[in-house]
């Protein structure tokens, strides 16, 4: 999961009684990179974080017999460790899968390991080990495609109907070491090409939301990747051995499986139109924590996160997922107060793209699951933290007593009309102070 690792490393627990068996039994493991390591660059500097390293894994296997004694077996150097099919995977770009790389039976017990390398012990991200208490990212629905359409030889062209997070799920057949490469957009040209110009400037790849797969050319196979996720309501497959039908693929919805607890319906169906648009971008703009966007960015941004709260709580049950980002949050927070404008953090964004209308999502989302939860515990656990990000932004006044830094109202309805960032920022602090106020006296 993502966050700050060099300040917290989140630890997942597993139920696995259902996976064990009599006698001999065996623990094999997939790693992926998330945000841990990112390889393209991009505009917000992931591919420098200080910790970004190689693979690594930390693990224990806990097991309690009926007579109530326990084994505890964990990761050390017996372990052994080699290459999979998958040979690239990044969060932003995507993911490689080589059929032909399969290794049947390798998680099994009784497997030939005699040619794996053995694994050595190397120092973990630098941050403190929590447990992992939010709902996880996962699979929700399938979507079957509505179109198809071969815009040039070679070249076909997917519309799921709906703008999705997620993957393609490929099943179809093909002769060893045929490649398929699948691309994903929101748009399309009007001779219904991949239109991808909006979303991919910021991520310097030629591989931005793009998969591959290679058969390993025996019969029907069934792929879909693991550690990437992407925005689209059209897919490109090139590359594929004959003519695709709409069955070859299908749409995955992906996120941070949030549970339903409101919702809005009315005579008016514009109304009802724009509460399903919301409840999609919702779902597709949480993974682990709150983005901008599935796409072009899939950054933490906090003025959106705030933003959006109210309506969020409103329609869907977000509790764990804002309490796991709040401390992200301030794992990220300067010594002096200050705040970035994304969470998570590479270090940039706390000199441009920050300011009180973005940073303020520290103090509003605490304060939206009290008023909407009736829950204190994230007031209180950073109270502190709180204000001493409003003593920084008291700092910054000027001699009229108003504040003015950071980027203020970035989405103006018109852009020769834009409100003064001092009026901005001074409303937003004021507001803060206000937050910050009534929470003293409710946590006494």
């Amino acid at each position: 999961s993502a966050s700050q690792f060099d300040k917290r490393v989140y630890y997942h627990t597993h139920d696995i009684t259902s996976a064990l068996r009599s006698g001999c039994n065996a623990l094999g493991v997939i790693l992926g990179y998330g945000l841990f390591k990112q390889f393209a660059s991009d505009a917000w500097d992931f591919h420098k974080t200080p910790w970004r390293s190689h693979l690594k894994l930390l693990c224990q296997l806990h097991v309690t017999y009926r007579d109530g004694s326990e084994s505890v077996m964990y990761s050390d150097e017996s372990w052994k460790h080699a290459s999979s099919p998958i040979t690239y995977n990044e969060l932003r770009t995507g993911e490689f899968y080589d059929a032909r790389k399969e290794i049947p039976g390798w998680s099994e017990p009784g497997f030939d390991d005699s040619d794996w390398k053995q694994a050595p012990i190397v120092t973990g991200p630098g941050g403190k080990l929590c447990s992992m208490q939010m709902t996880p990212i996962k699979a929700t629905g399938t979507i079957k495609p509505k179109a198809l359409t071969e815009v040039k030889p070679g070249v076909f062209v997917y519309d799921l109907g709906q703008n999705i997070s997620g993957w393609a799920r490929l099943k179809a057949a093909g002769p060893e070491g045929a490649t398929v490469t699948l691309r994903f957009a929101e748009k399309v040209l009007k001779n219904g090409a991949l239109d991808s110009g909006n979303i991919k400037s910021l991520v310097h790849s030629e591989d931005f939301q793009t998969d591959r797969y290679t058969f390993k050319g025996k019969g029907i196979e069934t792929w879909e990747p693991r550690f990437t996720y992407h925005g689209f309501q059209f897919v490109e497959i090139s590359g594929f051995p004959g003519v695709p039908s709409l069955d070859t693929i299908e749409g995955v919805v992906v996120h941070t499986g949030l549970d339903s607890r409101g919702g809005f319906e009315c005579a008016n169906s514009t109304l009802n139109a724009i509460q399903m648009a919301t409840r999609w971008s919702d779902l597709g703009n949480y993974h682990g924590f709150p983005t901008d966007c599935p796409h072009r960015e899939k950054n933490g941004w906090m003025g959106d996160a705030h933003l959006s709260a109210e309506q969020l709580l409103l329609n869907f049950a977000p509790m764990s997922a804002y309490r796991k980002w709040l401390r992200d949050i301030f794992d990220t927070q300067r010594p002096n107060g200050q705040l970035p404008c994304i969470v998570p953090n590479s270090s940039w964004g706390f000199n441009w793209g920050s300011g009180p209308a973005w940073d303020s999502a520290a103090l509003i989302i605490p304060w939206a699951l009290y008023t909407y939860c009736g829950d204190l515990d994230a007031l209180a656990e950073h109270y502190a933290s709180m204000a001493r990000y409003l003593d920084f932004a008291l700092s910054m006044r000027k001699a009229d007593g108003t504040i003015e830094f950071g980027l203020g109202d970035w989405c103006p309805v018109d852009w020769k009309r834009i409100c003064p960032p001092n009026i901005t920022d001074t409303a937003y602090i004021y507001v803060d102070a206000v937050i910050l106020s009534i929470s003293a006296r409710l946590l006494g």
